[in-house]
C-alpha cells in the first residue's frame, strides 16, 4: 500500500494536469487544485498525512455534489473549510491560495 501511494504521488507530482476528480464546484474544485500543488511541496511525512486529508475532502465533496439540494450549500462549506485549513497550510507550508 505505501509502495502504491508513493506511486500515484510520484504521478500527481510530475503530471501537469490536475489529478482530482472534480466535484464540478468551483469553490470546491479552485481549492482543491492549490492543495494538490502544495501537496507537492511537502516532505513525504506531511504529504502522507495531508494527503489524506485531501483525499477525504474530494470524496465527500464530490459525492454531496450529487445531491441537488446539497449542491446549492457546497460553495459555502467549501469556503469555510478552505479558511481553517488554507491558513495553516500557508503557515507551515509556504502554500498560496
Amino acid at each position: 500500500m505505501v509502495r502504491f501511494a508513493s506511486i500515484v504521488m510520484s504521478v500527481l507530482v510530475a503530471s501537469p494536469a490536475l489529478a482530482f476528480d472534480k466535484s464540478g464546484v468551483r469553490e470546491c474544485d479552485e481549492f482543491l487544485a492549490k492543495f494538490e500543488v502544495c501537496l507537492a511541496k511537502m516532505d513525504s511525512k506531511n504529504r502522507e498525512s495531508y494527503q489524506e486529508v485531501f483525499d477525504s475532502f474530494e470524496e465527500q465533496w464530490k459525492e454531496l455534489a450529487t445531491d441537488d439540494q446539497v449542491r446549492s450549500m457546497l460553495p459555502q462549506t467549501c469556503e469555510a473549510d478552505n479558511e481553517s485549513l488554507a491558513e495553516t497550510l500557508t503557515k507551515d507550508f509556504g502554500c498560496e491560495f
